[in-house]
């Protein structure tokens, strides 16, 4: 009997699988027909759906964040909440966008805990934390300062 209903649960996983993917698919297909307001409702109801998978909520991410979307940060957030804690791909590339999302925000605290999420998620293409430390911050915030003269005597012929 523990055997069946093991069978059965991974048939409805499945189904949310295949159902997600077509949802992703169609939306695609609505937005490459120009109907851009249609994909984003579509997958909207999608992510928004309690039991949104990883696809959809990964799928209407992407969305709003090819459109420079704010929201995607929170959708970016909402896929790390949806996905194990282990190292994964899915993981790593949610956290590397969002710590590159985060730095544009202007955000460093949160992306600085990203970019940890990243890291233990497998990613290792960032060398250094964002903003790196105060002292070398503080230096560069200093030379940045430009004095311009007044007029100069040569130029007052």
């Amino acid at each position: 009997m523990q055997r069946h209903g093991t069978i059965l649960l991974a048939i409805c996983a499945l189904a949310g699988t295949l159902a997600a993917e077509e949802t992703v698919n169609r939306a695609l297909e609505l937005e490459l027909k120009g109907d851009v307001r249609g994909a984003r409702t579509l997958l909207r109801n999608a992510a928004d759906n309690p039991g949104a998978g990883a696809e959809a909520l990964e799928a209407y991410a992407a969305f709003l964040d090819r459109r420079g979307d704010p929201e995607a940060r929170a959708l970016y957030e909402r896929l790390l909440q949806a996905t194990p804690a282990a190292p994964s791909p899915r993981r790593a590339a949610a956290a590397r966008r969002l710590v590159l999302l985060d730095l544009l925000a202007g955000d460093r605290a949160a992306a600085v805990r990203h970019l940890e999420v990243y890291r233990a998620a497998g990613g290792k293409d960032f060398a250094s934390p964002p903003g790196g430390n105060r002292a070398a911050s503080t230096e560069v915030e200093q030379r940045a300062v430009i004095e311009i003269p007044g007029p100069i005597a040569s130029f007052s012929r």
